[in-house]
């Protein structure tokens, strides 16, 4: 069984690391070939240092019998003070190997009990609009798409934005 354990600014570099690992096995076909082969360890260490000591923002490290699997990250919208009942789902990553498992069921409701804890109402997120199985998931966990911006240069860049109502029970 999967735990979630909060990340510690000790983590950044495992995180990094786990990102790479998802990257390669996700976007590959998607993002060019020269962003995955030049994957910057040490910007993304520093990005998820920032997340991790940020004070709106909760990053989790998924741990399967002791190895780290996955992450995820989520808090109050940027821009919080228009938003006041909204969370946001910043990123949900799972190696591939761990995917279909559940585990990202078990991750929404973990995410869906702390908003309703919070009088929270409904949840945002993003996805790369060329990822059809995190669109598909996304979905399937009650997501409802809002609106596209694609036909981007870079397909990386392409990004379909979805709503959640928090109450909804998985």
């Amino acid at each position: 069984m999967e735990n979630f354990r909060l990340a510690t600014k000790t983590d950044a570099p495992l995180l990094a690391g786990i990102r790479e690992k998802v990257w390669k096995e996700t976007y590959e076909g998607i993002y060019p070939q020269e962003m995955l082969d030049t994957f910057d360890r040490i910007l993304h260490e520093k990005r998820f240092h920032s997340q991790i000591t940020a004070p709106d923002t909760l990053v989790y490290i998924v741990v399967f019998h002791g190895t780290p699997i996955g992450y995820f990250s989520f808090g109050r919208p940027r821009k919080k003070e228009e938003r006041p009942k909204d969370l946001a789902l910043h990123s949900l990553y799972l190696l591939s190997s761990h995917q279909g498992k559940g585990i990202g069921k078990r991750i929404f409701h973990f995410i869906r009990k702390y908003g309703e804890d919070h009088q929270l109402t409904k949840l945002y997120s993003s996805c790369n609009a060329h990822n059809q199985s995190a669109l598909a998931f996304y979905e399937k966990m009650g997501g409802k798409i809002l609106f596209s911006d694609v036909g981007h240069e870079n397909p990386a860049e392409d990004s379909i934005y979805l709503e959640f109502d928090i109450d909804i029970e998985l």
